[in-house]
């Protein structure tokens, strides 16, 4: 259910977002119910935060359209990506990473993806970026001071467009332009009080791919992490986003 203290315009995007870190114990409290036990990673940790993330994702979700939990159901397109049924309108993407989760959705039916990264996760530089950057971000990673920190933003950048328009590793990510000159992602300090019902109205890019047009994104990163999420169209603006606890 979107804020009743946002007017939301033709144009206007409300995008809702939840950051929440993953703890093992949490998953005590948590009902999982049998649907979001399927298909998960062998791995202990990652099925544990498979687990932890698909409840969050059922109870959030819920809340917002005035339903329980196991009412929801969840399914995927051809491509892999999951929608609720009989809710339509309401677009949703989530990720996770180690101890970290988010979700980002909007119910005005515009589709989105969202995408987080470990600033310390161990990459090997040189092969990351032969793989995901175009040869203009490659000049810029060549000439950065933080290498590592530039291909962790483009990485979650080309994922979160990619999840938004539903083709996922169907498509090269150094295919894939984007507007990321080493520009500062939105600085979240408390997602209890930062940018909370409040119109961005600078800090929106684009990327571009002949195959799926152009499609907007917008940059957050905490302490730990960096996050983007991307949406359908770049003429949605101003955008609003709201953090959930």
């Amino acid at each position: 259910m979107t804020d009743p203290s946002i007017t939301l315009m033709p144009n206007n995007l409300f995008l809702t977002m939840a950051l929440r870190q993953i703890h093992p114990e949490q998953l005590e409290s948590l009902q999982v119910i049998a649907a979001d036990q399927q298909q998960l990673a062998t791995h202990p940790q990652r099925r544990m935060e498979q687990l932890i993330s698909r409840s969050w994702r059922r109870q959030i979700l819920a809340a917002q359209l005035h339903q329980t939990p196991d009412n929801l159901c969840f399914v995927k397109d051809a491509y892999g990506k999951p929608y609720l049924m009989h809710y339509p309108a309401l677009q949703f993407s989530q990720s996770h990473c180690t101890e970290q989760f988010v979700l980002a959705f909007n119910q005005q039916g515009i589709a989105l993806g969202v995408d987080i990264e470990a600033k310390r996760r161990v990459i090997n530089q040189a092969r990351l970026a032969r793989r995901i950057l175009t040869a203009s971000e490659m000049q810029v990673f060549t000439h950065t001071k933080d290498p590592q920190a530039y291909l962790l933003k483009c990485w979650t950048i080309k994922e979160a467009v990619l999840k938004a328009c539903g083709l996922g590793i169907r498509l090269n990510l150094n295919t894939l332009e984007t507007e990321n000159k080493n520009s500062l992602f939105n600085r979240i300090e408390n997602t209890d009080t930062a940018i909370k019902n409040r119109d961005i109205q600078h800090g929106v890019s684009t990327a571009y791919h002949a195959a799926i047009g152009e499609w907007a994104y917008l940059c957050f990163e905490t302490a730990g992490y960096y996050c983007t999420v991307a949406w359908q169209n770049h003429l949605y603006h101003p955008v609003s986003v709201n953090w959930l606890p």
